[in-house]
């Protein structure tokens, strides 16, 4: 058979195992494959009920359906067994990929940073989230006294959609960021932060330059006239 038709068949068969909670890993499936099978997955969260695929290569027609219970079942199998499991969701910083401890650590939107240890096997999954919003699942370390998460050992990184950023409150590192040697125009520097023109003069009284007897003007000169007499300006 050739190689490709192989994979897709094996790929193929096996989703439909790995989707049911009674059987074993299916040959040919490991990690990898299911964190594909999860990532596919996140059409369910936009509506989508049901994928249905179709290997049509012999006489007689593979058929394999995805469902959104497959799609639990897939991710249970990368979590694997749960104790004391947590969920975290945030932004994902501070990775250390050096040999001695592989760790990150995730920025909840209000809570405080979570020291996240991973696997070498989960090295590049780490890798391509940085700096990304996330969904962690993993066993969690509780302090004694206060009660809240110290670390947590990562089971599962998920990479969320950026309208479930958005909701959250996290500014877009990436899509505000721009070259350090560039410099945006008015223009762009307006759109980048949602500033729009002024429809209504009358919304800039009481704004800059403020009360005309504020002092603002005498404290302007003061400073000029200590400069010229050469003492140190504060």
């Amino acid at each position: 058979m050739d190689e490709g038709l192989r994979i897709v068949e094996t790929a193929v068969r096996g989703l439909k195992e790995v989707q049911n909670q009674n059987s074993n890993l299916p040959s040919g499936s490991d990690r990898s494959v299911l964190l594909a099978w999860r990532d596919l997955g996140g059409i369910f969260y936009k509506g989508c009920t049901r994928i249905t695929f179709t290997v049509n290569h012999r006489p007689m027609r593979l058929n394999t359906e995805y469902t959104p219970e497959g799609f639990e079942q897939v991710q249970r199998r990368i979590i694997g067994p749960e104790t004391n499991l947590r969920i975290i969701e945030g932004r994902l910083l501070m990775a250390d990929f050096r040999e001695h401890g592989l760790r990150c650590r995730i920025h909840p939107p209000v809570d405080d940073a979570v020291i996240c240890v991973f696997t070498e096997d989960q090295k590049e999954q780490a890798l391509e989230n940085i700096l990304h919003y996330v969904r962690i699942v993993g066993e969690a370390e509780e302090d004694p006294a206060s009660g809240k998460i110290s670390a947590i050992t990562i089971h599962d990184i998920q990479s969320l959609a950026k309208d479930q950023e958005e909701d959250a409150g996290f500014y877009d590192i990436q899509a505000h960021s721009h070259d350090f040697w560039h410099s945006p125009s008015l223009e762009d520097l307006a759109e980048q932060q949602g500033v729009k023109p002024v429809t209504d003069l009358s919304a800039l009284i009481g704004t800059w330059p403020g009360d005309v007897d504020d002092d603002f003007e005498k404290l302007i000169e003061a400073l000029r006239h200590r400069n010229r007499a050469g003492e140190r300006e504060q």
